[in-house]
């Protein structure tokens, strides 16, 4: 299943879903992959990552928005629960001095929750068809 939802599903979403869904779309780029460095995209979140815990918890904080989003959109419990477990990873992981930092940079949770949104969103789509 594509990882981004279709422009063809895009455009049957509401005025406020497709606000929600560019909003989260912008914030996970902002957080994960905005700036390209050597082909390697580097995002707020790994920067975040270098302040020792109080990064970690302004990502994992910032990251609870996509909890939001995919109530919004009533994805369920079960999605809104895959999106908490992969911020607490990140949050977690975050924590260990180095591989921590490294792992910020490679993990990118925003993202990985940006695509479980739109796959959930995508296959509620298909099977309402």
């Amino acid at each position: 299943m594509a990882k981004r939802l279709s422009d063809a599903y895009f455009a049957r979403l509401s005025e406020e879903e497709q606000r929600i869904l560019k909003q989260a779309r912008s914030l996970t780029s902002w957080m994960d992959d905005k700036i390209s460095l050597g082909g390697f995209g580097v995002g707020l979140d790994g920067l975040f990552g270098i302040l020792p815990v109080g990064g970690d918890l302004i990502s994992a904080a910032i990251g609870l928005h996509h909890v939001y989003v995919a109530h919004k959109l009533k994805l369920g419990l079960g999605t809104q629960i895959s999106v908490i477990i992969n911020i607490a990873l990140d949050f977690l992981v975050g924590l260990v001095p180095i591989l921590g930092d490294v792992a910020d940079f490679i993990f990118k949770s925003y993202r990985r929750n940006q695509n479980l949104i739109e796959r959930k969103l995508a296959a509620r789509m298909e099977s309402s068809q």
